[in-house]
C-alpha cells in the first residue's frame, strides 16, 4: 500500500526515542494491541508519502489492547441534482468528447425540440458564427415558454394546465472524498500501583501531542512577540498489531480531534493511594488523507484530456 506513511522505517531510524517514551498498558498485553506513534506535524503531498520527505521526529508511543470497537467507515459526498434538458445536453456532449463551445451550441438547441429548424439555426449560429437564426418559432413558442418560465418562476400554470412538467432530468453527482474519521474506545483499570503510572502517563502524552504549543516571533535573538503563535499539533500513525496482512482495516496518519476519559465508569471506585480504579479513555481521530481507489489495489494516477478548455472556446492561438 504505497500511499500508507512507512511509519515502521521512521520507528527504526528513532528507535532510542521511542524507547526512551514508548508506554505498555497492561505490561502483560500480548501478542494483539493498538500501537499508537506520535511524531512532529509535517504537510506531505500524496506523492512525498514514501521517502521523499525527512524522518520525522517521534515524540513517543502508545502500545493499548485492540479497542471495543474496531469500525472501518468509509464514504464518499454524492448529491442528487436536476440536470435540466440544458445541463443534460451539456454533460453528454463533453462525455463523448465534444468541446465547451459544442456544448453550448447543443445547449441553447435544445431550448427547442430537437431536430427543428429552430434548433438547428442556434447550433449554427453559435458553432459556425451563423449571421441570423430561422423565424420559423411559431410551433415553438408553447415549449420555450414553458421552459423559459422554469427558469425564472413558477411553471405551475402551465404544468397544470397541460397536466405535465418539464422533465428534470435528475442525475448523481461525486462531488468530493470527506477525511476519515476514527472512534477508538478503551477501558483501562490498572492491577498494580505501576501500571497506574503508566496509565497517568499515557494521558498525559495523549495530550501533549494532540494540543497545539506556543511559538514566539523573535528578531535578532529577541522575543519581540511573546506566544504570537500556535504550532500545529503532533500526528498520530495508529497500528493494529497481530493481525495477517490485508485481513484488517489500516489507517492513515491522522490527528486526534478529541480525547474523552470518564475516570469513573463504573462508579465511584478509587484505589489505596487515591488513584482511579478504572478509566475509560474514547479517542476520535481524523486522517490528514483521502483513501483512492489505487490504496486497494485500483488504478494509479490518470490524466485529463484538454475536452472541456480548448483553443476555440477560449480565444485562445491555434
Amino acid at each position: 500500500m504505497p500511499s500508507f506513511a512507512p511509519v515502521e522505517l521512521t520507528m527504526a531510524q528513532n528507535k532510542q526515542a521511542v524507547e526512551d517514551r514508548a508506554y505498555i498498558f497492561p505490561q502483560d498485553i500480548g501478542k494483539y494491541g493498538t500501537l499508537l506513534v506520535f511524531r512532529e506535524y509535517r504537510f506531505q503531498e500524496r506523492r512525498d508519502l514514501i521517502d521523499r520527505q525527512p524522518v520525522p521526529t517521534i515524540s513517543g508511543s502508545i502500545l493499548l489492547p485492540l479497542p471495543r470497537n474496531m469500525l472501518d467507515n468509509t464514504g464518499v459526498q454524492l448529491n442528487g441534482t436536476q440536470l435540466g434538458i440544458t445541463g443534460e445536453v451539456i454533460a453528454k456532449t463533453l462525455s463523448q468528447g465534444g468541446t465547451s463551445l459544442e456544448a453550448m451550441g447543443n445547449a441553447a438547441a435544445s431550448l427547442f425540440p430537437s431536430g427543428t429548424q429552430v434548433a438547428n439555426g442556434i447550433r449554427d449560429l453559435i458553432v459556425s458564427g451563423g449571421e441570423g437564426l430561422s423565424q420559423d418559432i411559431s410551433t415553438q413558442l408553447n415549449f420555450l415558454g414553458r421552459r423559459l418560465l422554469s427558469n425564472v418562476g413558477d411553471p405551475s400554470a402551465f404544468n397544470i394546465g397541460t397536466g405535465s412538467i418539464v422533465n428534470p432530468k435528475q442525475a448523481l453527482t461525486f462531488d468530493g472524498l470527506q477525511l476519515k474519521v476514527h472512534n477508538l474506545s478503551w477501558s483501562l483499570a490498572p492491577r498494580t500501583p505501576g501500571e497506574s503510572e503508566v496509565l497517568r502517563q499515557i494521558i498525559r502524552t495523549i495530550k501533549r501531542n494532540m494540543l497545539p504549543a506556543f511559538q514566539n516571533l523573535n528578531a535578532g535573538g529577541t522575543s519581540v512577540i511573546p506566544r504570537a503563535f500556535l504550532k500545529f499539533p503532533s500526528m498520530v500513525d495508529v497500528f493494529y498489531l497481530g493481525f495477517e496482512e490485508g485481513h484488517m482495516y489500516r489507517f492513515k496518519t491522522s490527528m486526534i480531534a478529541s480525547c474523552e476519559i470518564n475516570y469513573t465508569p463504573q462508579g465511584i471506585s478509587i484505589l489505596k493511594g487515591g488513584k482511579p480504579a478504572a478509566i475509560e479513555l474514547n479517542l476520535a481521530l481524523q486522517e490528514t488523507d483521502i483513501h483512492v481507489s489505487a490504496d486497494y489495489g485500483g488504478e494509479g494516477d490518470t490524466t485529463l484530456n484538454g475536452t472541456v478548455v480548448d483553443a476555440q472556446s477560449t480565444g485562445g492561438a491555434q
